[in-house]
């Protein structure tokens, strides 16, 4: 005799108990009515050509959360009360949530649960089915596994209506088997507003999501998920653990620096404690890009597996404002080619300084001339001017004649205490670069009534 196949869990539960069903129907009956009498509702008209529970799982499953919760509040009305008896005493209402029902002896919790599981299923469902019948009346694109063989062949040649193998079609669908994926992550009633857009997700795309699922609670985060492809949310996903390895690895040197000082990289991520951590913070960190630093995905979508790189070399200094400079190309451009020395002294202002900025202070024999220049800016300028001395196409030009001013008339140390007149310092420089000072004024219009006068 053969094996019995395995049931999956999607038909487990379509064939749970029709005691529970017949109850949950009789319920939804009672509550349907009882908001039809009172009339003129949005939810009366939504209710009207859905008769069944299953009617509404299946199209509209974001109203279950609401009309199961409805019917717990009203549950001590005369035509609800019979469905909320407690196991010792029909003719007493259960107070909680988890407090068995007779004559059932579920709780509504595992109501709600089940109707969670049963909306999911039947609303991916219907769009999986969708896509195969729009799939099969439009044959053109489908492959040879669905269209192929000798039958057809011949049926092609005397003009007769091929024939579809619907299970190979089937098999391309990207959400195929997406309802067993995602049901361990389906914990929480208010998730039956997210069930259409789970729908929306392919099988691959919510593998790489996994248990951060509960922490995906508004529906434009669920459809920045929907909007990447499964490689698209794995380098989103990879960028969220190079921000979470920095912060963990920072922290643990901050705490133990002689200990940590002694251990490279390699030896930190065989840290079990750490990485333990650094897989924590990194589901955190994701579900926190997409829900709230979606304008970065951009970013991520560009340059892919290199999205990673990038963060990796911004966290150590940006933190917690990573995301905001992502989500900026050219913020990202003018961080990461910013000279260590001026990004040492700027901080997470490196990123204001333009690309053009730094390759001409890279081109001056002392790079330290670039970056007091910068100082000196700073302390004249508000710092909405000051930003804009870094990148303004105007103030960029005449960054690009420092290098031919400086290079070869001087030797330069910040803080020099000498009277050679060969070697200038801070002091010094301040008065030499007077003239660069007032030229980014003038090009960024900031030219004082004093000098208009003189003028």
């Amino acid at each position: 005799m053969a094996d019995k196949p395995t049931q999956s869990l999607a038909d487990q539960e379509r064939r749970g108990s029709p005691v529970f069903r017949q109850r949950a129907q009789q319920a939804y009956d009672a509550l349907r009515k009882m908001i039809a009498d009172h009339g003129g509702s949005d939810i009366a008209e939504d209710l009207a050509d859905k008769p069944m529970v299953e009617d509404v799982m299946r199209t509209k499953p974001e109203m279950i959360g609401a009309l199961l919760d409805s019917v717990w509040q009203l549950r001590s009305n005369e035509q609800l009360a019979p469905y909320f008896g407690t196991i010792e005493d029909r003719a007493v209402l259960v107070e909680s949530l988890d407090e068995p029902i007779a004559p059932c002896k579920r709780s509504y919790a595992n109501t709600i649960q089940s109707h969670l599981y049963g909306a999911a299923r039947l609303f991916i469902m219907r769009r999986e089915n969708e896509w195969l019948r729009a799939k099969v009346d439009n044959p053109g694109g489908l492959g040879k596994d669905a269209t192929g063989g000798f039958a057809n062949f011949l049926r092609r040649m005397v003009g007769i209506k091929i024939k579809i193998n619907v299970d190979a079609v089937r098999a391309t669908y990207p959400g195929l088997g997406l309802y067993d994926l995602i049901k361990p992550y389906l914990l929480h009633a208010d998730q039956f507003k997210y069930v259409p857009d789970y729908a929306e997700l392919s099988t691959k795309g919510a593998a790489v999501i996994g248990d951060i699922f509960e922490d995906l609670r508004s529906s434009s985060a669920i459809k920045v998920a929907c909007r990447l492809s499964p490689d698209g949310l794995t380098n989103a996903k990879g960028c969220a653990h190079a921000y979470a390895e920095s912060e963990v690895f920072s922290a643990a040197m901050e705490a133990d620096k002689d200990a940590v000082r002694k251990r490279n990289i390699d030896t930190l991520r065989r840290d079990k404690e750490l990485t333990d951590k650094i897989k924590r913070l990194t589901a955190t960190v994701f579900a926190d890009i997409l829900n709230n630093h979606f304008e970065c995905i951009a970013f991520v979508e560009r340059h892919k597996a290199g999205a990673e790189a990038v963060v990796r070399a911004l966290a150590p200094l940006y933190q917690d404002d990573t995301w905001t400079v992502l989500a900026d190309e050219g913020a990202v451009e003018n961080a990461i080619n910013c000279p260590a020395n001026v990004t040492k002294e700027l901080g997470r202002d490196a990123r204001y300084v333009d690309v053009l900025v730094s390759k001409y202070i890279t081109q001056m024999n002392y790079p330290d001339i670039g970056r007091d220049l910068i100082k000196m800016l700073h302390a004249e300028l508000s710092e909405e001017d000051y930003h804009r001395a870094l990148q303004d196409e105007a103030a960029v030009k005449v960054w690009g004649t420092v290098p031919g001013l400086v290079n070869n008339e001087f030797k330069y140390q910040h803080d020099a205490k000498t009277a050679d007149k060969e070697i200038k310092n801070f002091g010094d420089l301040k008065t030499v670069l007077a003239p660069v000072i007032q030229d980014i004024k003038n090009a960024l219009g900031l030219v004082t009534e004093e000098e208009t006068v003189e003028a």
